[in-house]
C-alpha cells in the first residue's frame, strides 16, 4: 500500500507541475501583452484574454477511471465515459459586414456522456449523448452554430450495437452511427492533430445526409485482418442506411420516393496495423509505436428521392436528387514520431432532367448554372511530428491545408471554394486522453460555401474569419466523436 501512495504522489507530481507552469506562462503573456499600446494594436487585448481564462482551465483532479460494473460472471459489462473538449478563441480582424469587434470566446466546443459494454458475450454496445458548443459567439470564426438559450440541445449522437460473427471476418454493427465512407469523417474529433476537422468532414458529411451528427440509422458488415508479424492488414466495410435528404423540415417533410444509402470502403496496410482488432475509427497518432502506411478507397450511392424547392428559404434547395455519391481515397502514414494524412473526395450528384430550370427560376441564386451533374471536390493534407518529452508526454508541431471547390451547377455551394490553413503547437499530457493545443487557423474562400454564403439583399455579410485558439481536450473512457 505504500508503494502505490509513493507512486501516486509521484504521479500527481510529475502531472501537475507543468500544469502549474503553463498557468504561469499564461498569465505572464496575459500581463505582457496587455500593458502593449491598444491603441495603436486592437486585437491585442482579444489574443490576450482567453489564454489567462483557459490557464484556469488546467487546474483539475487526474482521476482517470470511469465507473465499470460487470454482471453475470464477467459476461455482462456496463462502463460510464465522457469527453470534453474547451476552447479559447480569439477571433481576429473580422470580415463581416457590419463589421463586429474583435472578440475572445471561451465556450464548451463538444461534450459527451455516454454508456459502452457487453451486452452479452460478442455483442457490445456504445450509446454518447451530445451537448455541444454551450457559450459560443455567433461571430467566433470557428465552425459549428451556438446552442441558443437556455442550452437545451442533449441528443443522442451514437446507438449501436456490434455483434462478433466472425471477430476478424464479420462484425456486424446496426443503430445510429456514421455510415463507413471517407477517413476524417470517421475518425474521433479529438484524435486529430488539428485543432478541428478538415473540410474533407463538414463536405463529406452534408452530401451524404442532411443530419449535422452525420450519423444515420442502418446496418454495416466489416471486418479487420491485422497481422503484427508479416506486418500487414486488411480491411473492409459495407453498409446499407435510411438517409433522410431533407436540409429542413417543413410540412412537407418525407420523401415519396425512397432509396437506400449504400456505403463501402476497403483499405490495405504495409507495415504495422494501425488497429489489432475491428474498429469503427482509428487514431492517426501512433506516438512513434507505429512504422505503416494504410492506404484506404471508398464509396457511397443513393438512388432518387424528392427534389425539393421552398421558396420561403434564403437558398430554395431543401434536399432531393436523382442520383448522389460519394467516391475518395485516403493515405495514413506513420514512421517514428512522424504523422502525415491526405484524403481526396469527389462529391457527386445527378438531378433529374426539369429540375434545373425549375431551381433557376427561383431567381434566388444569381450564381447558378443550370446542369443536371454537379461534381465537386474536397481535399486536405496534414502531419505533425511527436516528440517525447518528460518521459510520457509529447509534444507536436502540426500543420494542415484543407480545400473545397465547388462548381456553379451545384445548388448549395455554387461556385463556392472553402480554404483552411491550420498551424498549431499539441501538448499530449496523457496521449489522446488529455491535450492541450494552441492553434492559429487562417480561413478563406467565395460564395455559396461554408465558408460565406456571400451579401444578402441588405448587404449584410457572414464568414468564418481568422482565429487564434487554445484548446483542452480531456476524455474519461471515452474519445470525442
Amino acid at each position: 500500500m505504500s508503494t502505490l501512495r509513493h507512486l501516486s504522489r509521484y504521479g500527481t507530481r510529475i502531472f501537475n507541475r507543468p500544469l502549474r507552469l503553463l498557468t504561469s506562462l499564461y498569465t505572464q503573456v496575459y500581463f505582457s501583452v496587455m500593458n502593449l499600446n491598444i491603441q495603436r494594436i486592437g486585437w491585442a487585448r482579444v489574443a490576450a484574454t482567453f489564454p489567462a481564462l483557459c490557464g484556469t482551465l488546467v487546474l483539475f483532479s487526474t482521476s482517470w477511471a470511469g465507473p465499470k460494473l460487470t454482471f453475470d460472471d464477467g459476461k455482462k459489462s456496463l462502463e460510464i465515459m465522457q469527453a470534453y473538449q474547451v476552447w479559447g478563441v480569439a477571433t481576429l480582424d473580422p470580415k463581416n459586414v457590419p463589421v463586429p469587434d474583435a472578440r475572445a470566446d471561451l465556450y464548451l466546443r463538444t461534450a459527451r456522456l455516454g454508456l459502452k459494454g457487453m451486452a452479452y458475450p460478442d455483442l457490445d454496445y456504445l450509446v454518447w449523448f451530445a451537448y455541444d458548443n454551450i457559450g459560443k459567439d455567433p461571430i467566433t470564426g470557428s465552425m459549428g452554430a451556438p446552442q441558443a438559450m437556455p442550452n437545451t440541445v442533449f441528443q443522442a449522437l451514437d446507438a449501436y450495437f456490434t455483434y462478433h460473427l466472425d471477430s476478424t471476418w464479420a462484425n456486424v454493427t446496426f443503430g445510429l452511427f456514421r455510415p463507413q465512407v471517407g477517413t476524417e469523417f470517421i475518425t474521433s474529433e479529438s484524435v486529430l492533430p488539428s485543432l478541428d476537422k478538415a473540410l474533407t468532414h463538414y463536405y463529406v458529411r452534408d452530401q451524404l445526409d442532411s443530419r449535422t451528427s452525420g450519423r444515420e440509422t442502418g446496418i454495416n458488415l466489416g471486418g479487420w485482418r491485422a497481422d503484427t508479424t508479416d506486418k500487414y492488414a486488411f480491411g473492409y466495410n459495407f453498409g446499407i442506411f435510411d438517409a433522410a435528404q431533407e436540409k429542413v423540415t417543413t410540412v412537407a417533410a418525407g420523401s415519396l420516393q425512397w432509396s437506400p444509402l449504400l456505403t463501402g470502403k476497403i483499405s490495405g496496410t504495409w507495415g504495422d496495423p494501425e488497429n489489432k482488432d475491428y474498429k469503427l475509427s482509428t487514431e492517426p497518432n501512433s506516438f512513434g509505436k507505429r512504422t505503416g502506411v494504410t492506404v484506404a478507397a471508398f464509396a457511397s450511392w443513393q438512388g432518387k428521392t424528392d427534389e425539393k424547392l421552398d421558396t420561403t428559404q434564403t437558398n430554395p434547395y431543401i434536399g432531393g436528387f436523382a442520383k448522389n455519391s460519394v467516391m475518395g481515397s485516403s493515405l495514413l502514414l506513420n514512421w517514428l514520431g512522424l504523422e502525415l494524412d491526405a484524403e481526396w473526395d469527389l462529391l457527386y450528384r445527378e438531378f433529374s432532367d426539369g429540375f434545373p430550370a425549375l431551381y433557376a427560376a427561383t431567381k434566388k441564386n444569381t450564381t447558378y448554372v443550370k446542369s443536371t451533374a454537379v461534381e465537386d471536390q474536397v481535399w486536405h493534407v496534414r502531419g505533425g511530428y511527436s516528440f517525447l518529452i518528460l518521459k510520457t508526454q509529447f509534444v507536436e508541431p502540426t500543420l494542415m491545408y484543407s480545400r473545397f471547390d465547388g462548381e456553379k451547377s451545384d445548388p448549395t455551394n455554387s461556385g463556392g471554394s472553402d480554404k483552411v490553413l491550420d498551424a498549431g503547437l499539441n501538448w499530449y499530457v496523457q496521449k489522446n486522453n488529455l491535450k492541450i493545443t494552441l492553434h492559429y487557423v487562417k480561413q478563406d474562400g467565395d460564395a455559396k460555401s461554408l465558408f460565406t454564403q456571400g451579401a444578402n439583399k441588405k448587404g449584410e455579410l457572414k464568414q468564418r474569419n481568422d482565429y487564434l485558439a487554445v484548446g483542452f481536450v480531456v476524455g474519461i473512457l471515452g474519445k470525442i466523436t
